[in-house]
């Protein structure tokens, strides 16, 4: 496989006032493939993108005023959508298929009850090319991604972590204590994850959490940045 770099970044709102900033931000990463939550479908985005190298544009059919989910590449693939995921939640996951490997942007909805777990579940247990699966997953380990106990979706993550899965962040860094976002009262909770298909964890050469770009305000998240390759 050859070296590919990928952001993934919950850009809040799809970016509002904050969204040239956060364009200039892409630009100085300039990843290969850019993985966006709460992005919200504008042709002045799009064509900015665009103009950034990010040419193969793959996003659901969520109305501009909507939170999606969106994959941006430099490199050409095949866009999957997955709307009857969860019929109540019809634009919080798609995915590219790519030579190497199949990855999706994922929005999982906070504290509501859905049904994504068991899709991504039956997904990874069949997959036929390896997969990665990166975005804010509104959950984690409780006591190890939060100090608390108040994920939902706990057993469902973890059951995701048995089936041929692994955490990108936990297999470069062990046990090392990050999170993604803090609430008003100073509490962190690290809500947006990478977990890639095992095959796919010996190729990856670093991982990290780009916590200066969430100092900078951009975003209330702090993005993944990744690469992977031989």
């Amino acid at each position: 496989m050859n070296t590919i770099e990928i952001l993934s970044w919950n850009i809040l709102h799809g970016g509002g006032s904050r969204l040239q900033k956060i364009l200039e931000a892409i630009s100085v990463v300039d990843a290969d493939i850019i993985a966006l939550c709460e992005f919200r479908n504008h042709k002045k985005t799009l064509d900015q993108l665009s103009n950034l190298g990010y040419v193969n544009q793959y996003y659901t059919a969520a109305s501009s005023t909507k939170n999606s989910v969106a994959i941006f590449s430099k490199i050409p693939g095949k866009v999957n959508f997955h709307e009857k995921a969860d019929p109540n939640f019809p634009h919080s996951i798609i995915s590219t298929e790519f030579d190497d490997f199949e990855l999706y942007s994922i929005y999982l909805p906070h504290k509501k009850k859905h049904i994504f777990f068991d899709y991504l579940i039956d997904k990874c247990t069949n997959q036929t090319k390896p997969i990665i699966l990166t975005g804010d997953f509104n959950t984690g380990i409780n006591k190890v991604d939060q100090k608390g106990q108040s994920f939902m979706y706990e057993s469902s993550f973890k059951q995701l972590l048995q089936i041929h899965m692994g955490d990108a962040f936990r297999h470069i860094h062990q046990d090392k204590k990050v999170y993604s976002w803090y609430s008003p009262q100073g509490n962190g909770f690290r809500y947006d994850h990478t977990l890639m298909s095992t095959s796919l964890l010996p190729l990856i050469k670093s991982f990290q959490y780009l916590e200066i770009l969430s100092a900078l305000e951009l975003s209330d998240h702090a993005p993944m940045h990744f690469i992977i390759g031989e």
